[in-house]
């Protein structure tokens, strides 16, 4: 049996983040909640269903903030930052999402 590495371990977590998040953010592109710029057109989030406790959502995303929150992170210094460990570049990603890079956030 394979003996796993602290390192490889952390590069597996890094590449499972980053996947999640592209595919969570295709998927809202194709439900039309974010459109090819990135930005967030659709706020129905959060939305009782009829008198029931249960709340809209949208592919497990409830409120607008959290797939404002998904742009940021592709289009800032975190997917930087997580591209970095497994040597992946995150201006690729980007291009492939049809996303721009936010060059006034920095990491603190």
């Amino acid at each position: 049996m394979r003996q796993v590495a602290f390192d490889d371990a952390l590069v597996g977590l890094a590449s499972a983040v980053m996947l999640q998040a592209v595919e969570d953010f295709q998927k809202l592109q194709r439900r039309g909640v974010i459109n090819a710029d990135g930005e967030i057109v659709f706020h129905r989030f959060g939305d009782r269903i009829g008198k029931s406790s249960s709340y809209k959502h949208v592919d497990g995303f409830r409120h607008s903030s959290e797939a404002a929150e998904l742009c940021e992170f592709l289009k800032g210094w975190g997917l930087e930052l997580l591209c970095d460990l497994p040597g992946y570049h995150a201006c690729r990603i980007r291009r492939k999402l049809g996303l721009s890079h936010n060059q006034g956030r920095k990491a603190q």
